[in-house]
């Protein structure tokens, strides 16, 4: 009896291919038959169950360290990781995917179609954030411990020496199985979605050659075709990973359907992996989150600036304000006043007053005003402006108001200079009958400073007050940009 030089089965006489493996017999092969073994007791050596009739002592591929790389360079800002394993779900069947590195378009390992990845980008900060959006084809978990695991076996292949340094194409060396770990910069298009992306570590090997042309070299000594006999004529059927898993016979012509033993064989199914990102900064971004966290830092300093100058010249005008609270009524009677904060004005060089007011004898007393400086009664809730000297103006400083009563019309009332005391001022409110010339125009302009519409009029005053002394009061004054 003449036995298969292939495996070792018996062989019919004048048989021209193994009934046990298909292997086609040639004379040279039929050799004398060794102790026989029946072929479901043969063991793989990898599983340990009985070897089915094509498989043969082919060892899974394992991808081989490379050399060290050279073109690492140091990251000189502040950087965090982000370690996750991820899945989405298939466009065509519903599977989960998984998704070991940064790719767009994943392979479904079940129904062998490629689906559009178009939110990975924003699901990587939402998984960076500890976030999950409910309903999103994407499932993924995050962990504490940033080590990604290696393709081949698994294990956890330490990454903390390299993720603060960034620009190797490389591989990683296992301290389990000796297997290169994938490590390459972010591809471009990651880095325009998230610009922060620095370093990918620990993608398989379909995603490390399409990303980074990084190739994770396989044992070809042990990844021998497969021979099975085709189901209608025995023929031999070369199988290798190539194949597709329907397939012609080259002698009968038939579609031979690839069992699922052979094909998950030549074909392991893809499991999740853990993988590793590196990023600039403390948190994962994408580039419009960026942008629009950058305008709204540039607002808010902006806010700030303005509410520091406001600041500031709050307490400008608030210097230059409390000269007058109330003014009582009355022609030609002084009244005393308290002090506390009668207007807010802009400085000189905000308003302008030109003219002068003077004034002779009782009640008022003998003195020239000349204010420079005026202000708006809109936030002390009239209308009507206050004209002033300003602070370099030397000496007493007096005050003239004009403001409209809903009654009697425009009055004017003068703050005598050099009379406050204790906080008390004392002021005089003319008597409209003891003038002969009394205009008062106040207009609003087109300009508003800090929400207060500024105003601008004249003042045309000459009276003399009836009583003892008969003293007299007049004043020729324009001002414009009061707030």
């Amino acid at each position: 009896m003449a036995s298969c030089g292939a495996c070792g089965a018996t062989l019919g006489e004048q048989a021209r291919f193994c009934g046990n493996c298909a292997a086609p017999v040639t004379a040279s092969q039929q050799v004398a038959q060794p102790q026989q073994v029946a072929p479901s007791q043969q063991v793989a050596p990898s599983s340990g169950e009985p070897a089915l009739p094509w498989q043969s002592s082919m060892a899974p591929p394992t991808p081989t360290p490379q050399p060290a790389a050279t073109g690492w360079r140091d990251v000189e800002e502040p950087s965090s990781s982000l370690t996750l394993t991820m899945t989405v779900t298939c466009d065509h069947c519903a599977s989960p995917v998984p998704i070991n590195g940064p790719t767009k378009n994943p392979l479904c390992p079940h129904c062998h179609n490629t689906s559009a990845l178009k939110r990975i980008c924003v699901e990587m900060t939402y998984a960076d954030e500890g976030m999950m959006v409910v309903g999103s084809p994407y499932n993924y978990q995050t962990y504490k411990d940033q080590t990604p695991q290696c393709q081949a076996c698994g294990e956890s292949v330490p990454v903390d020496a390299y993720l603060k340094k960034v620009g190797a194409t490389t591989t990683i060396p296992c301290p389990a199985c000796g297997a290169g770990l994938a490590t390459f910069p972010a591809p471009a298009w990651l880095k325009k979605e998230l610009p922060d992306a620095l370093q990918v570590f620990g993608a398989d090997p379909e995603v490390a050659k399409e990303q980074a042309d990084l190739v994770l070299t396989v044992d070809r000594q042990a990844s021998k075709p497969i021979v099975m006999a085709c189901p209608s004529c025995r023929g031999a059927l070369s199988i290798t990973e190539e194949t597709e898993r329907t397939t012609a016979c080259s002698f009968c012509q038939v579609s031979v359907f690839l069992p699922d033993e052979l094909w998950k064989r030549l074909h392991p199914v893809k499991v999740q992996r853990r993988w590793t990102l590196s990023y600039l900064g403390n948190s994962l971004q994408t580039g419009k989150h960026k942008a629009k966290a950058k305008k709204k830092n540039v607002e808010k300093a902006a806010r700030k600036a303005k509410e520091a100058i406001q600041k500031k010249e709050n307490k400008k005008r608030a210097k230059r304000s409390g000269l007058i609270a109330k003014l009582g009524a009355g022609g030609g009677v002084v009244v005393p006043l308290i002090v506390v904060g009668f207007f807010m004005m802009n400085g000189k060089g905000c308003s302008e007053v030109k003219g002068s007011f003077t004034a002779k004898g009782k009640p008022l007393g003998d003195f020239v005003l000349k204010p420079d400086i005026c202000g708006s009664g809109q936030e002390r809730g009239y209308f009507g402006v206050v004209l002033m000297p300003g602070e370099e103006t030397k000496g007493a400083r007096g005050a003239i108001k004009l403001v409209r009563d809903p009654v009697k019309g425009w009055l004017v009332q003068v703050q005598l200079p050099g009379s406050c005391k204790n906080g008390q001022c004392r002021s005089v409110t003319f008597d409209r009958e003891e003038c002969s010339q009394y205009d008062i125009a106040v207009r609003k302009s087109n300009t508003t400073v800090n929400d207060v519409r500024l105003l601008e009029g004249h003042l045309r005053l000459e009276c003399t007050f009836k009583g003892k002394g008969k003293g007299t009061a007049s004043a020729q004054l324009e001002f414009s940009g009061c707030g």
